[in-house]
């Protein structure tokens, strides 16, 4: 092998190798964005459980006064039907 051919050869495994690295780091930079990317929303995830949890009391207490909202509603409505009933007995003279 001459001089020269061994100058190119050596200079296309440098190019090779320059090409190699440059991916390298290129692919550093997007695992390197990506582990950022995940943090962020790791981040924003665990806010918003804590979030979530601080509201489930809540949540509970309004879902009870709900449940004791449509029971009294109810007791409201059979009481006027009685009262409708009973005014009704009265005018007919019942």
């Amino acid at each position: 092998m001459s001089n020269t051919e061994h100058n190119v050869e050596s200079k296309n495994v440098t190019d090779t190798l320059d090409e190699i690295l440059r991916l390298q780091e290129d692919i550093q930079a997007r695992i390197g964005s990506s582990n950022h990317n995940l943090e962020t929303n790791f981040e924003s995830i665990k806010d918003f459980v804590s979030r979530a949890h601080a509201y489930i009391p809540i949540l509970n207490q309004i879902s009870k006064d709900m449940i004791e909202i449509c029971e009294r509603t109810q007791a409201l409505k059979k009481k006027t039907s009685q009262l409708e009933l009973s005014d009704t007995n009265i005018e007919d003279g019942r």
